[in-house]
């Protein structure tokens, strides 16, 4: 499968000329090559992690917080991995017949999804990441803002104002074929992520409690604040090759350099790492949740049998 599939910047969509495999069946090494390999292993993963997740979230976590967020995320994961087992569907179908129009179409929405998905995840990321900063920086704008406050009106309105966003993107690309928008796009969120993610660990370090009664209560956003900072730098690290992607695409645009950038090796390898992480996204996800945060690391842990069963009570709102 061709990694123009995983971007939205007007590459070209083919994956193969014409039906290579209709001659030679299930012994096709079209079939085998590695990155298909590992796109199928991350698909039939996908469908099992998400939901594992999904169930962690109900059953076993009562930190509202964690649990309303990972709840919307693995959302967009499976709107995401629906998207990725439609593209490799309809390219196992090219593999072995001419694809009509109307499938066609169907990958094009599907290649839609994931770009969506992408900045999506993103900017939760950053909005759970400044709520756990303003919980421990700023208790009493948090406590007047957010405490008591439905959190399902919250993702209620971030989900239109993104759908929204992205629907404009995707608009102005596919009408007046300007990428612009949708590269500054991943650069906001990932600089602005960044820099929250260095306030909060700069926080972390220096930030002290005032008074005895507390103390508890701030150990605890503080704990919470830490998980999160740990799942902030895991997401960057895997948006990294889109953040250089895009910076060297708005930088090209204005200086007049984007066939150049297509022949660089700097570009083929950039675009091969996306298109891995695509892949992988889910995955990266589900680990970077259990390893960060502890009420799902203790619920998993728990699954295995190594510990009895627990689960980790921390109201965020009020905590």
């Amino acid at each position: 499968m061709s990694s123009a599939l995983f971007f939205n910047d007007g590459s070209n969509g083919s994956t193969v000329e014409g039906p290579v495999c209709a001659e030679k069946g299930l012994a096709c090494p079209a079939l085998y090559k590695s990155m298909e390999v590992v796109s199928f292993c991350s698909t039939i993963s996908d469908f099992i992690i998400i939901p594992l997740l999904v169930y962690l979230s109900v059953a076993k976590v009562k930190d509202c917080l964690l649990k309303y967020f990972t709840l919307n995320l693995m959302a967009i994961c499976s709107v995401r991995t629906i998207a990725i087992t439609v593209v490799h569907v309809i390219n196992v179908i090219n593999l072995f017949a001419n694809v009509d129009e109307h499938l066609y179409q169907i990958r094009r929405w599907a290649r839609r999804c994931l770009s969506f998905g992408y900045v999506w995840s993103h900017a939760m990321a950053l909005y759970v990441a400044i709520l756990c900063y303003l919980a421990y920086a700023n208790p009493i704008f948090y406590v007047k803002h957010f405490v008591n406050k439905s959190q399902k009106l919250h993702y209620l309105i971030l989900h239109t104002v993104l759908l929204a966003w992205n629907s404009c993107i995707d608009f102005i690309r596919q009408h007046f074929e300007v990428f612009l928008l949708h590269h500054l796009t991943h650069l906001i969120l990932f600089i602005v992520l960044f820099i929250v993610t260095i306030m909060a660990s700069i926080k972390i370090c220096n930030y002290k409690p005032p008074g005895v009664n507390a103390t508890y209560v701030m150990k605890l956003r503080r704990k919470r604040l830490f998980s999160f900072v740990i799942y902030s730098y895991a997401t960057e690290i895997v948006v990294l090759p889109r953040f250089l992607y895009s910076l060297t695409s708005v930088i090209c645009n204005y200086v007049g350099c984007e066939h150049q950038l297509r022949q660089t090796l700097f570009h083929n390898i950039i675009r091969q790492l996306i298109r891995a992480l695509h892949e992988l996204n889910s995955i990266v996800i589900v680990l970077s949740t259990i390893v960060a945060f502890e009420p799902y690391r203790q619920a998993f842990i728990a699954i295995l049998g190594k510990q009895k069963s627990s689960t980790t009570k921390i109201d965020p709102l009020k905590g």
